[in-house]
């Protein structure tokens, strides 16, 4: 059940459609929402002397507090409380300390998209969406940050499943989504040179999962792509016309690395979210709860 949700912002114009977007999460136990905005050091810290800006700070407190005010009163009439906080920091450390603090069920998050990926380390220098991706242990929706639609978008949910651990997780995930979801679209994307009795096999996984989902009233269609992945994903949700592409953060030929590396994220992961036109919800791996430091 998701009964409290992290909702960090950056006052993006589209965040208020966002906060629309999520509040029919109230039909499956959505009672709080919990707004964070960050204050990155640079904007308020003179470079030379290491001095807080204390005026420019609490400008931008004020700033966040109306509009977290105003975003308050607009789900009071949903009957999903409210709560904020503005802190000064690295931005994927203070989501990650407040997800902790507050025991959240799910975070959401505005991506604004790059075409290059690069320096997404945990020292901060990257993008805070691949930095929370690669510790987080909540899953995430990602939001284009342009993102304009006003709808539900857990009515039509594509599923990328690779029968990993991690993508199985995906499956149980979107049941606990019931009622909201009616259809779902299981996409498997396939390497040419699998064999015909191996395709055979994943036809026969795919329809489990079908009937695991139409059981519990949920209306469920399987196909099989073959190419690249993420692309192949992307495909599929526009053919398709999806509201909402879910998946895990790693992928089947992926699991191996993390067992070496704690915090590999999945490179198909990282494509989908930097390409995707709608929201991608990430479910994690199981994962310990650690620090981003």
């Amino acid at each position: 059940m998701i009964s409290k949700l992290l909702f960090p912002s950056k006052l993006y114009e589209n965040d208020f459609i966002v906060l629309k977007n999520i509040t029919p999460l109230k039909e499956v136990g959505l009672q709080e929402v919990v707004f964070l905005y960050v204050i990155e050091p640079e904007l308020v810290v003179v470079p030379k002397t290491g001095e807080l800006l204390k005026d420019e700070i609490e400008k931008l407190k004020n700033i966040a507090s109306a509009k977290f005010k105003e975003w308050s009163e607009y789900l009071e009439k949903f009957n999903i409380k409210t709560k904020f906080y503005i802190l000064v920091g690295d931005p994927a450390e203070k989501i990650l300390e407040v997800s902790e603090k507050e025991n959240v069920s799910l975070i959401t998050i505005s991506y604004k998209k790059r075409r290059k990926f690069f320096k997404f380390f945990l020292s901060g220098l990257g993008s805070t969406t691949l930095t929370l991706l690669k510790v987080t242990y909540f899953p995430i929706i990602v939001f284009p940050h342009d993102f304009t639609q006003e709808k539900n978008i857990f009515s039509d949910i594509l599923i990328s499943i690779d029968f990993s651990k991690n993508s199985e997780e995906v499956i149980n995930y979107v049941v606990n989504l019931r009622p909201l979801v009616k259809r779902v679209i299981l996409v498997y994307i396939a390497d040419k040179e699998e064999s015909i009795d191996k395709m055979e096999e994943i036809k026969i996984k795919l329809d489990a999962y079908k009937d695991i989902l139409k059981e519990k009233g949920i209306e469920t269609y399987s196909y099989i792509y073959y190419g690249r992945v993420a692309e192949k994903i992307l495909e599929a949700a526009k053919k398709h016309n999806v509201n909402l592409i879910a998946m895990g953060i790693t992928g089947k030929d992926e699991e191996e690395k993390r067992r070496f590396d704690f915090f590999f994220i999945g490179s198909t992961a990282q494509n989908v979210v930097n390409l995707s036109d709608l929201p991608v919800l990430l479910i994690p791996p199981k994962r310990e709860k650690l620090p981003l430091k």
